[in-house]
């Protein structure tokens, strides 16, 4: 009938079981499951892609750096202030760059623009699915996690119930080895435990207690 069929394990659907058992609810478990599985496989394609943008715009910022100053050029550190500063370094004729590395330099500059356009793009996608989903809008409510945060853990952890307790998926994460910076690991560490308790429990969002005062 032009359906196209899809098999889901039972073990991938019990989660999403909300009550007594009966045909109604195993449908929409069913449909639920189908819509966060195929959340979580598009956000497993759609993060490396992106890291991996990411990555060629700071090759190539690189790349153009390491070639002016060759040439005797710096230009000041900071992918904002090396955009704002590339231009004016290729059509200043005073400095010593030729003429074919200044033609090098537009053709990689015009490569970056079209890398940062992908790149806003793929975020663009990865904020919408942030958007649609119940539990990266949950995550979200913690404080310093936002779209990429929630839907990057989303990605890798699933629900998060391979994980008996908070503090497992804090040690999955590695976020119990020593550091130098012990507050920033013991911070990263709190806010695993509670994205844990909002990934394992329906329907739970972050609220702030404010501490007690004698």
């Amino acid at each position: 009938m032009g359906h196209r069929v899809r098999i889901i394990p039972a073990q991938f659907v019990k989660p999403f079981v909300k009550s007594n058992k009966n045909d109604t609810l195993d449908a929409e478990a069913i449909a639920e499951a189908v819509i966060r599985l195929t959340m979580q496989y598009t956000m497993k394609t759609l993060h490396p892609v992106r890291s991996r943008l990411v990555s060629g715009k700071t090759q190539l910022i690189n790349q153009m750096r390491a070639l002016c100053i060759e040439y005797g050029v710096a230009i000041r550190n900071g992918a904002g202030v090396f955009k704002v500063d590339l231009p004016r370094v290729v059509t200043d004729e005073s400095n010593d760059l030729s003429v074919g590395i200044r033609r090098i330099l537009t053709d990689l500059f015009e490569d970056l623009k079209a890398l940062e356009i992908r790149t806003a793009q793929v975020t663009r996608e990865i904020e919408a699915h942030a958007a649609q989903d119940d539990v990266a809008r949950r995550l979200m409510t913690i404080p310093s996690i936002g779209p990429m945060g929630a839907t990057a853990l989303l990605a890798a952890v699933g629900d998060g119930k391979q994980f008996a307790k908070a503090r497992d998926l804090a040690s999955w994460l590695g976020l119990v080895r020593r550091h130098p910076n012990k507050v920033v690991v013991a911070l990263a560490n709190k806010i695993a435990r509670i994205a844990w308790g909002i990934l394992t429990k329906p329907g739970a969002l972050y609220e702030r207690v404010d501490p007690a005062y004698a």
